[in-house]
């Protein structure tokens, strides 16, 4: 049986796990990210939500076109974040600490609502 490799397992833990135990999908891949078996974006199986290693923000989403940030947090919990620059969602996406990074320069700035699924 030939290896297998960190693509896959994250394919296998975004699209099987993720939506039975969402913190221990996080907590698996976080540890392939920070182990470099995923390199660069990662994305949900249906390439809608990025998601990331973060203790505080699960996933997100970006419309460029009407500058809102979809943000999921670890506790479930869904806002949207409104009229966010492009440049402001790069910033945020090369951040070293996401969570650092939208508690000073996004959550204290822009306009937002919850979402309630």
């Amino acid at each position: 049986m030939p290896p297998v490799s960190g693509a896959q397992i994250y394919r296998l833990l975004s699209c099987a796990l993720l939506p039975f135990s969402p913190s221990l999908a996080l907590i698996a891949l976080t540890f392939l990210y920070r182990n470099n078996y995923i390199k660069g974006e990662t994305r949900l199986c249906e390439a809608r939500w990025r998601i990331m290693p973060s203790t505080v923000i699960q996933s997100y989403e970006y419309s460029p076109a009407l500058q809102m940030l979809d943000i999921t947090f670890t506790s479930g919990v869904r806002y949207q974040y409104l009229e966010v620059p492009p440049f402001t969602v790069e910033r945020f996406k090369r951040a070293f600490s996401k969570g650092q990074f939208f508690s000073k320069h996004i959550r204290p700035v822009y306009r937002f609502q919850r979402v309630h699924d």
